[in-house]
This record gives structure tokens, sequence and C-alpha cells, in this order.
């Protein structure tokens, strides 16, 4: 992993902090057992290293390498001796290690707490068009699934957890600080994170693709 930082103070009240870090990983694992290259195995799928490995470009999964950058503007600003003013702005850019970020979600799955109503209701609808896309000469070598059709009809099916493309993940926060004694710093952060994929919850248990937040600092000095 590499981190590089360039502080910038253009004034005695204005502090940039430009962040970067940069990182890879290589083995059979890197890819969140994800398998996007060709690789090269016999007929029991075991990994071989042979002339096609050399000049057919056939890889092995050891060869595999994936990487992780993040990027950050870290930004202070004091207006007088009592007031300040904090922004923060952060880009996490996983996307090439296939794994959603937000793992602290427990609804990034297809949601378990649909009524069975709901969910019979759905499934009818989905066979019907199923059967319908079947019948038709174009549409029917397809293969469309029922699974597919109740993906599209609601974000309640669709799994945003496991391996995929969904390692992005923004975040922009303000936090105005006060310097209430010369002992007490009180602030308040004001957040909101966005992610590729409905990857968050909403306080109805929808899925939804940002969060807002606010947490409230009290620090002691001594």
């Amino acid at each position: 992993m590499n981190h590089a930082i360039l502080s910038i103070t253009p004034t005695d009240k204005i502090t940039i902090d430009l962040d970067y870090t940069w990182s890879e990983k290589s083995g059979a694992l890197a890819n969140n057992s994800l398998d996007q290259r060709r690789y090269n195995v016999d007929a029991n799928t075991a990994e071989v290293f042979n002339k096609d490995t050399l000049f057919w470009g056939l890889n092995n999964k050891r060869d595999l390498k994936t990487t992780y950058k993040a990027y950050g503007i870290f930004a202070k600003f004091k207006i007088n001796e009592n007031w300040g003013v904090n922004v923060r702005a952060e880009y996490i850019d996983d996307k090439h290690n296939n794994g959603a970020l937000t793992i602290f979600n427990p609804f990034m799955g297809p949601n378990t707490y649909l009524s069975e109503f709901k969910k019979l209701t759905d499934a009818a609808i989905a066979d019907a068009v199923v059967a319908s896309l079947a019948a038709d000469p174009n549409l029917g070598p397809l293969g469309i699934t029922k699974e597919q059709i109740l993906e599209v009809m609601s974000d309640d099916y669709k799994n945003y957890g496991g391996t995929r493309n969904a390692g992005q993940y923004k975040t922009f926060t303000v936090t105005p600080v006060w310097n209430f004694t010369e002992n007490l710093l009180i602030k308040l952060d004001l957040r909101r994170d966005w992610a590729t994929g409905k990857q968050f919850v909403d306080q109805k248990g929808d899925k939804t693709d940002h969060q807002y937040g606010m947490t409230l600092g009290i620090v002691a000095k001594f």
C-alpha cells in the first residue's frame, strides 16, 4: 500500500490536504472469486503452466492482480477564534477488487421480510411474463428466467452484495466547529454517503443508493 499527502496552507486560516492511497493485491483470491480472465486449466479444471500459458495469453489465478485506490480532500477553515469549518470529500475506488464496500448493510441481498402474499403475487406475475417471453420466437431463445424478471420488477429481489463491481463509495462531510471554551470543543458532522448500486437502506427498510448522517461531537481538552 502506498499513501501520499500533499498539504497546502495558502493562509494562516486555511489548510488543505490532498490525500491519495494506492494498493495492489495479487493471487487466486484477489478477485473475490469472480473469474474475469481466461485461465489455463486441464480437463479436471486444475491450473497448469505450459506453452499455452506463454503463447495464448492464458493466465493462472496466481497471476491475477487487482488495485484499490482512494482519494481525499480535507480542508480546515478558521473563521475566528471561536468558529471554524472543516470540509471532507472522499472517493474510495475498489471496483477492481469486485467487492461491495457497504458490507455493514444487512439488506444488501434479496429482502427476506416480504410478506407471503407479495412473494406469491410477484411470483405469479413473473411466471406469466416468463411464459409469454418463452413463447415469443425472438425472445424465447434468450432464456430469460423468473429470477431476472423479479429483479426487474423490484429492488427487493436484487442482491447488491457478494462478488460484483459495486466497490465505489463517495462521502462528503461539512463540520462546523465551535470552540465553546478554552477546554471544550463542539462540532457537528453533516454527511452524505453514496455508492454504486443500492447498497444502503433507508428508515423504511427500502434499498437506496445514498444516506445522510449527522453526528454531534463534544471534545474536552485538558
